[in-house]
């Protein structure tokens, strides 16, 4: 639960998320070192994300909690503690974290076959979600519909709640365990599409109204694919066989294949992201180094190294700020750092 002084910094920093839906989304920089890094959890770090307005970062770990931490410290101040959440009962690992895009919800995924939501500030369970048969390993707001949230797992399904009453709408077979799932927001929120990635290495699409797949990309990887990711006018996979692709979501055309000797997926749920503009493909390897391709090029624009403040274990997931001005990862030793 958060302290008094951290709550009334997490309503501060809220006030500001309904301006920030507007935001309109800058080139993305670069970037080049780190700014904090924080001992955030005791065991793994298994997903990062931030809220709208970038100021504040989520962290669900192997210890059964969501932690909420101030994204935008000076540099010689230590990022604040903001809140914690727990689920109902005994902890179970979370493997994903997402925020609604009002910044009033978070929510939480694991091994425990459930998805906790909670609300943003308060630290309280306001829905558990239960009826999967296995690890819940993805979960995504929907980009058109604010209240509902959709569901992947190993049980080789996607569900769709309504968070508010915590009832399930609609239950859809995948074919294969779903490792993650992708909403369009800012850039691309105009494509009608949901993403997810499977097990069996191929990427699906689904209308995001009527939840049925359009589209289904089987061949991208020769391994599980591990994440979706979209931004600009593209979508990015991730995938055991330690490859990226970027897909065009309207053709569903791979424009481009992203590889490096030194690149290895280290988690079946390896996070990998593009820039809010597309501009850029981050992914974090195994040996704990960052990986930065360009998109346009194909080539490897930086690698950073993990150095004293960085990474000295498999890196889980990394995400770009939504003005794509910085980045976030976490590893399996509990370290979460801010990089610009």
């Amino acid at each position: 639960m958060a302290t008094q002084a951290a709550a009334e910094s997490l309503s501060n920093l809220m006030l500001n998320e309904e301006s920030a839906l507007g935001i309109v989304d800058a080139e993305a920089k670069l970037v080049t070192h780190v700014t904090h890094s924080i001992r955030a959890h005791a065991t793994e770090v298994n997903s990062v994300c931030f809220n709208t307005s970038g100021k504040i970062l989520f962290s669900g770990s192997s210890d059964g909690t969501v932690r909420a931490w101030e994204a935008e410290a000076a540099s010689l101040t230590p990022p604040r503690a903001l809140g914690e959440y727990r689920g109902v009962g005994t902890a179970h690992p979370l493997l994903c974290v997402r925020t609604s895009e009002d910044g009033s919800l978070v929510l939480g995924t694991g091994c425990d076959r459930k998805c906790f939501v909670w609300r943003v500030g308060t630290g309280r369970v306001m829905q558990t979600l239960t009826g999967h048969k296995g690890k819940v390993l993805a979960a995504e707001f929907s980009p058109v519909m604010p209240h509902e949230v959709v569901t992947g797992s190993s049980d080789r399904s996607l569900r769709v709640w309504d968070v508010m009453r915590g009832v399930r709408l609609q239950t859809v077979s995948c074919v294969s365990s779903c490792n993650d799932i992708a909403a369009p927001t800012g850039y691309d929120a105009g494509f009608v599409q949901f993403a997810s990635a499977h097990q069996d290495g191929a990427v699906r699409f689904w209308d995001t109204r009527t939840r049925r797949c359009v589209q289904e990309l089987h061949g991208l990887h020769t391994e599980q694919t591990t994440s979706v990711s979209f931004g600009g006018n593209s979508l990015l996979t991730n995938s055991r066989d330690h490859s990226l692709k970027v897909v065009d979501p309207r053709t569903y055309g791979v424009l481009r294949e992203l590889r490096h000797k030194d690149y290895q997926c280290g988690f079946d749920w390896g996070q990998a992201s593009l820039s809010p503009d597309g501009r850029y493909a981050l992914a974090g390897g195994a040996s704990g180094v960052l990986f930065i391709w360009n998109v346009r090029t194909g080539k490897l624009q930086k690698q950073l190294q993990p150095g004293s403040t960085g990474h000295h274990g498999a890196v889980a997931c990394c995400v770009w700020r939504p003005d794509g001005q910085g980045v976030a990862s976490c590893d399996k030793n509990g370290m979460v750092v801010l990089w610009e």
